[in-house]
């Protein structure tokens, strides 16, 4: 697998925030409570919407490639961390058309396997520098 990198650049006091990836830009904010503008999804925000996405986008293909019509493929991600020590990420997924109860077996299956619901099941070690 290649290097996926991202830079995020900050030069206010407002927390308003750009990311850039190899050919993208998307902007990253925090609320007017603790000093944001509140004009982006907060990092959390990014995160989760990150891996509902990715089960969507991993849905889709899977079920295109079994050619089977699940219809809107809908993905709710919610994170609870009201528990410091046993944070929980619960994941709801509802499709828009009927499928067999083995077919909706198997798509809650593939849906773990998603790139992004992968990295977050294992420890990925990580590293800090300055520079």
């Amino acid at each position: 697998m290649k290097i996926i990198a991202v830079k995020a650049i900050s030069d206010t006091d407002k927390l308003y925030t750009q990311v850039q990836t190899e050919n993208k830009i998307f902007f990253v904010d925090e609320p007017v409570v603790i000093g944001g503008t509140d004009l982006a999804p907060n990092p959390l925000e990014y995160f989760l919407g990150s891996l509902a996405s990715c089960i969507c986008i991993t849905l889709q293909l899977y079920a295109k490639r079994k050619n089977w019509n699940p219809g809107k493929i809908e993905v709710n991600v919610q994170l609870d961390s009201n528990d410091v020590q046993n944070k929980k990420i619960s994941k709801t997924i509802c499709f828009e058309n009927h499928l067999s109860s083995e077919q909706i077996e198997r798509l809650l299956s593939i849906a773990e396997k998603c790139p992004v619901s992968k990295l977050i099941s294992e420890a990925v070690p990580m590293t800090i520098t300055n520079v």
